[in-house]
């Protein structure tokens, strides 16, 4: 069995739709999980990673349906290429809110998220690319005064929630008790409290 570049680079771009449905379709047109996931990161910032159990079963179910529909050797390189956009994903939205980008691109792609966040969250659903939101009409004509008007926002101060996620052991007891209370608002609101 060899690896295939080619669907592995296939799985990189078949991620930025992905991308684009989860957050444009799942996140802002549905209630679900993934809204009131989306919800909290609108609400904080700062909690850019997408938690284990939010994004792992899903992931080995595309395997699976992946390897059912192509055979395994045809599914390894598209779902690993979907994975590393995926990786790719976390690592630029964790950049764009929370450090300043020294290049024309890098400034883009945080003025497009940042107009999602700060001017128009129905629109600019792409974090990776804009290609989407161009292609299926959410990038308003707006788009360049919608830019000026975020450009020069600091990056977000603080940690992201990367430790809380993926290093659970290095939380700090006010760090624990911060999710926990947030936690318990998200739920109260919820259940109309």
């Amino acid at each position: 069995m060899s690896f295939s570049p080619l669907l592995f680079f296939a799985g990189i771009f078949l991620w930025t739709f992905v991308e684009y449905f989860v957050h444009g379709v799942l996140s802002h047109r549905r209630r679900g999980f993934p809204a009131r996931a989306h919800a909290s990161h609108h609400r904080n910032p700062q909690g850019v990673f997408t938690a284990p159990r939010a994004w792992i079963p899903p992931a080995l179910a595309v395997l699976v349906l992946f390897t059912l529909a192509l055979g395994l050797a045809r599914a390894l390189p598209l779902w690993t290429g979907l994975i590393a956009g995926f990786t790719l994903y976390e690592l630029f939205h964790w950049h764009i809110h929370f450090r300043t980008p020294r290049t024309r691109w890098g400034k883009r792609l945080r003025a497009h998220h940042l107009a999602h966040h700060y001017v128009n969250p129905r629109a600019y659903f792409g974090v990776t690319t804009r290609l989407w939101d161009r292609l299926l009409g959410s990038l308003p004509a707006s788009w360049p005064r919608d830019y000026a008007r975020v450009a020069d926002r600091p990056p977000t101060r603080g940690r992201s929630n990367f430790t809380r996620f993926y290093l659970p052991w290095r939380v700090t007891p006010a760090e624990a008790s911060a999710a926990s209370s947030q936690r318990d608002a998200q739920h109260d609101r919820r259940v109309g409290r």
